[in-house]
């Protein structure tokens, strides 16, 4: 059985053959066996934004789909995720969502569509171009998912908003954020502020390469915080 679908503009991808957007869509809501959707970063270059809305307004029925991937988040304004919010409201057991290739200026419309269900188990953004008050959005929108196990912001660059954010999550005794990955995340003084959070976070897995800024004061920082009798770290990717 077809198990994962990907739109795009290449070959080895699929595009309607006769351009019917809105029926493709329907069957895939009817589908029961796909697991992963997958958009492609060229999609747009190859569908208007009403045959896209009309796709993503025939996955609405779907429950198989368990793992979504959009690498084109700058999507007609990032609409796509204005478009995807009744797919994402109504199925219960989407459980991963990654951005690639992701740039935003204002995640609004991405935080607006994660506050409104609470599935996700493992969440991947990667790229820059987030602002320190943004970040802080994206979390504490993330807060909301309860059974949330892994989060990946390779390359959003923390400040002390996002951090204090961060630090709520980590410190939250119903949080089940155990992998964390912050690689290209901070500069010296920013990661001695995250290592207040390590002692006391239920963290096992923490990604912490590529930060070439850190220095002297924050990698003393975060080991003297490893070092705390409550931490359960097992894994530290340097």
């Amino acid at each position: 059985d077809l198990t994962k679908f990907n739109l795009d503009k290449y070959s080895y991808d699929y595009l309607p053959p006769d351009g019917d957007w809105e029926r493709d869509g329907r069957a895939i809501g009817r589908n029961e066996h796909i697991k992963d959707l997958y958009f492609g970063y060229y999609l747009g270059t190859v569908v208007s934004r009403d045959k896209l809305a009309a796709f993503c307004a025939g996955l609405t029925c779907n429950k198989s789909i368990e793992r979504v991937t959009v690498c084109c988040g700058g999507l007609y304004s990032w609409e796509i995720f204005t478009m995807l919010t009744p797919f994402f409201e109504q199925n219960c057991n989407l459980g991963y969502l990654r951005l690639g290739r992701f740039s935003v200026p204002n995640v609004r419309l991405l935080s607006d569509l994660l506050s409104r269900f609470n599935t996700l188990r493992e969440f991947e953004c990667n790229g820059g171009g987030i602002c320190d008050s943004d970040v802080e959005m994206l979390i504490l929108a993330l807060a909301g998912h309860s059974e949330l196990g892994k989060i990946d912001l390779g390359g959003k660059k923390l400040q002390e908003r996002g951090i204090n954010a961060l630090a709520v999550l980590l410190t939250n005794p119903n949080s089940s954020l155990a992998d964390l990955d912050l690689a290209n995340c901070f500069d010296d003084e920013q990661a001695a502020i995250f290592a207040d959070t390590l002692g006391n976070s239920k963290l096992k897995k923490l990604g912490l390469r590529s930060n070439r800024s850190i220095a002297a004061i924050g990698w003393s920082a975060i080991f003297t915080h490893l070092q705390s009798p409550h931490s359960v770290l097992e894994n530290l990717d340097l």
